[in-house]
């Protein structure tokens, strides 16, 4: 992002190009993504209204992520902005470390395209498959809620995380199982409602003889 008078930005991709905006600068511009290269050549990358966007991901494949107002957007070389996925936070937070408003930081993605969300404010990390479908891929456990993440080159999650302590930790992620109980007691009562509607039919057959 760009601070105080000066553009100067920490998101860079592997090529040493910065992305910044200038929504935070005395003459303050929200309807421009801009891109600098290491020659310090700047240009406009992506045009739009991007007021509140705060954090911006570059990626290996020259496309830029980034949250706004709770909405996960990419930005690609040609200047089209894509939207990905719509409230991928909660309304009311339940990680009460994270206050009231909902908080999503790191945003990255794997070799397939699936991208990851790092929901703070839920304790969780989300996917998003290139179709557009949203699950919780990781859950974080106690007083700790991730930041962000990166795959290595054997597709291994690692995972940084901090809690309400203000500690910090990297942590090798594996998707969060399903709990065996629950979807056994889903498993069960669904059962028993086919069982009921098995009986149902039959008496409905009956009555018709």
């Amino acid at each position: 992002l760009a601070y105080q008078q000066v553009d100067f930005s920490l998101a860079r991709d592997k090529r040493g190009n910065e992305y910044y905006t200038r929504q935070f600068l005395k003459q303050k511009d929200t309807a421009h993504i801009y891109i600098k290269t290491p020659d310090g050549k700047e240009s406009i990358f992506a045009r739009g209204t991007f007021k509140g966007v705060t954090w911006l991901h570059p990626q290996n494949d020259g496309s830029l992520l980034f949250v706004q107002n709770n909405h996960i957007y990419r930005a690609y070389p040609n200047g089209k902005v894509q939207t990905i996925a719509k409230n991928i936070a909660a309304a009311k937070p339940s990680f009460h470390f994270s206050g009231d408003s909902p908080t999503v930081w790191g945003v990255w993605q794997d070799a397939a395209h699936n991208i990851y969300v790092a929901v703070f404010s839920d304790q969780v990390v989300k996917k998003i498959t290139p179709e557009g479908v949203v699950s919780n891929y990781y859950q974080s456990k106690g007083n700790w809620a991730p930041n962000h993440g990166v795959f290595d080159d054997e597709g291994q999650l690692w995972l940084l995380e901090s809690s309400d302590k203000n500690e910090i930790r990297v942590i090798k992620a594996s998707p969060t199982p399903v709990n065996e109980n629950n979807f056994f007691s889903f498993f069960n009562i669904g059962m028993a409602s086919l069982a009921v509607a098995v009986l149902g039919i039959g008496y409905w057959m009956q009555k018709r003889k």
